[in-house]
């Protein structure tokens, strides 16, 4: 299932990551905090074809179609690492 996907990409994300704190979602409507200004890392992730939303100020929303594929987490979460790489 994409949602376990997601959910365990976030996570992975998390472990190699010590700027992202908490991951939590809902089927495909996932979230994870991080250390950083959500804005920050979401204009650099606009800047390389990622679109994400904040849910407050340190929160990264995730809310893709339902008929997102692996190939498309997958190229979210390279997209995201380089930001969050870029942040630190």
């Amino acid at each position: 299932m994409q949602n376990e996907y997601l959910i365990q990409s976030l996570k992975n994300l998390k472990r190699d990551f010590s700027c992202v704190t908490d991951v939590r979602g809902v089927g495909l409507m996932a979230a994870i905090d991080i250390t950083f200004t959500a804005h920050d890392v979401i204009d650099r992730c606009i800047e390389n074809g990622l679109l994400l939303a904040s849910a407050g100020e340190r929160v990264l929303r995730f809310v893709p179609p339902l008929v997102v594929s692996k190939g498309e987490i997958d190229e979210c979460m390279r997209i995201l690492s380089g930001a969050l790489t870029a942040m630190a």
